[in-house]
């Protein structure tokens, strides 16, 4: 089976991102966009299960603490959740939410799967992931276009438009 799994796709990491853009009043939606354009395209379309990860803390469905709603998530898609319970400061510190493939849908644990790992936040949660599915004896990699990469990327270069029309209104070029 070939599933992609969305690490932590909640409101307070992507937002941490568009920290500058929100105080340049700049639209984040075609960010948002593309990244939704890229989950569909490159991976729903092509036969892959799209499974979104939160934190157990996170199952409640509010606007601060459940998974950001710009996210596109279809019928056919799977939300787990960690198996253990963490706290907005166990978050905010990066504590680990060790994912239990015993208490995962049956399909996680056959071997020969094709699993891509993306979202939150690469350098962490999403090798972490990546390291737990490699012991279930998947063929596992790791989607850098979709995960918090994308969004720094996509930051940089809407700032970067921005600072180049702004030194245009005031001559500066």
């Amino acid at each position: 089976m070939k599933l992609l799994v969305v690490a932590y796709p909640i409101r307070l990491y992507i937002d941490n991102v568009f920290y500058h853009l929100y105080h340049a009043d700049a639209s984040v939606q075609p960010i948002i966009d593309a990244y939704n354009g890229l989950i569909d395209g490159e991976y729903r379309q092509k036969g892959y299960k799209i499974c979104f990860l939160l934190p157990k803390a996170h199952r409640v469905d509010s606007k601060e603490r459940g998974m950001d709603s710009r996210i596109k998530v279809f019928d056919q898609d799977i939300i787990l959740y960690g198996n253990r319970t963490m706290t907005q400061k166990d978050i905010d510190n990066g504590a680990e939410d060790h994912l239990d493939f015993q208490m995962m849908p049956e399909y996680f644990n056959q071997p020969n799967n094709e699993i891509v790992v993306c979202g939150f936040h690469r350098l962490n949660c999403v090798q972490r992931i990546f390291e737990e599915f490699m012991e279930t004896g998947s063929v596992v990699a790791i989607d850098k276009s979709l995960t918090d990469y994308h969004f720094e990327y996509s930051v940089a270069r809407e700032w970067e438009k921005l600072l180049q029309e702004s030194n245009v209104r005031e001559g500066a070029i």
